[in-house]
């Protein structure tokens, strides 16, 4: 048998001579670098110092397994890109941090402030509060003009945060906040983070008497001690709001709270006293009007603060009234003596109740003296929150009565106000 020929080893002349023919070719020898353009040229850490072959980002020479010792890791500048941008992110939220937004005064606010980072310091003149969407706001007057705070769907967060330092009317807060300006609302700011809203001064409300109070205060919070001596509730027919006389040594004045605001009384139990008559309060109130007459306002109707509770007064004789304005003072005068000519005067007369017709809005009492007969007017609340009221529509009663005197289809009458202008007496002339 004929043997087969081996065939000649990868480098016999063979392959020598290919190798010898592509160096003349290209110019190099074995163990050199490639010839490139001078534009082209790599660093000599691109080839392996053992063999001269070109590696480029191996960190082992993948012909002789020589170690590049000379090249810094891709490993090492990516960790170090990745670290480099790290730090500087930190960096940039530390400055952000100590960066302090510029003060501006509501009434220089331009266009050109629009959405603005900026802090305004002002006084709470309005406080809404809209739980069930989790959301309030503020209105803040700093002396060159008013301006809006918003945040929505953070109620109870600026709550945890603020705690007893939450704003009230009255209070002097500052606020870091962009802008929005539009042509609609004007100049407004959003809350975004409850740790921008800071409670500068607490306001502690000026304590007054109900006849202290004047149209000056328009605008203004302050602290009263009254006891409710009427509870209304108005429009007729579907009441959206609360009208509680509430009354001091020195007058009376109306307490309007709307029913969307009474629900938010902390307690049921204040809740059930506040329309008690004779319950006594000490209330942060604040003053506005309503067709040129004084009323007023809880300041926050949520806080313990604006509303505690003093205990029972009893309900006495008939006080004198010190702001119907217009209206003359109280005279006791007998029925006779009652005239047209004392029309929009206050009267006291006694007598007693000879019939009753009651209607929805009232009752019709005819009293009755030695010297005549007149028509007393009482209103349902009056009737009703009376703590006599098993008595007051009963025949042979006898009523002490102070009033205006009006009139109705030309027949006199006496219009009390409150259901403390009428007491039951157990004889004429006898009474507590």
């Amino acid at each position: 048998m004929m043997s087969k020929e081996k065939a000649p080893p990868p480098d016999g002349p063979e392959e020598e001579q290919q190798v010898e023919m592509k160096e003349e070719e290209t110019g190099q020898t074995a163990g050199s670098k490639p010839a490139l353009p001078e534009s082209k040229v790599l660093p000599d850490d691109a080839y392996c110092p053992s063999c001269g072959r070109f590696v480029g980002a191996y960190e082992r020479c993948p012909y002789c397994q020589a170690t590049m010792t000379t090249r810094m890791g891709v490993k090492i500048v990516r960790r170090l890109a990745v670290a480099g941008a790290i730090i500087g992110l930190i960096m940039l939220w530390f400055a952000a941090r100590a960066k302090v937004p510029p003060e501006i005064n509501i009434g220089s606010i331009d266009v050109n402030n629009n959405m603005a980072l900026v802090r305004v310091t002002g006084r709470v003149v309005g406080l809404r509060l809209v739980t069930e969407k989790n959301t309030f706001s503020l209105t803040i007057d700093d002396g060159s003009g008013r301006m809006s705070l918003s945040a929505f769907d953070k109620l109870k967060a600026f709550q945890e945060h603020l705690g007893d330092d939450f704003p009230q009317v009255g209070d002097i807060v500052s606020a870091v906040g962009n802008l929005s300006i539009t042509e609609k609302w004007g100049a407004s700011m959003f809350l975004s983070m409850p740790r921008r809203l800071e409670m500068k001064e607490r306001f502690t409300p000026p304590v007054r008497t109900i006849e202290a109070i004047s149209q000056d205060d328009i605008g203004s919070v302050v602290e009263v001690t009254a006891h409710v001596v009427d509870v209304r509730q108005f429009p007729p027919g579907k009441p959206i709001a609360r009208s509680i006389k509430i009354r001091d040594n020195t007058g009376n004045m109306d307490l309007t709270v709307f029913n969307t605001d009474y629900e938010k009384i902390p307690d049921e139990t204040t809740m059930t006293r506040l329309i008690k008559p004779g319950s006594k309060f000490t209330m942060q109130v604040q003053v506005g009007d309503y067709k040129g007459r004084l009323q007023l306002k809880l300041r926050n109707i949520g806080s313990p603060a604006s509303l505690r509770y003093g205990g029972e007064v009893e309900l006495g004789p008939v006080e004198q009234v010190s702001r119907p304005t217009g209206k003359s003072s109280a005279e006791f005068l007998s029925i006779s003596q009652v005239t047209k000519e004392m029309l929009d005067q206050k009267v006291v007369v006694e007598g007693k109740v000879e019939s009753v017709k009651t209607f929805q809005p009232g009752a019709n009492v005819k009293l009755v003296d030695s010297s005549g007969t007149i028509t007393i007017w009482l209103k349902t609340a009056i009737i009703k929150f009376h703590p006599e009221k098993d008595r007051l529509l009963v025949k042979g009663t006898v009523l002490r009565v102070a009033g205006i005197v009006g009139a109705f289809k030309d027949q006199l009458q006496v219009q009390p106000g409150y259901h403390t202008d009428v007491q039951v007496k157990d004889s004429a002339g006898k009474g507590e």
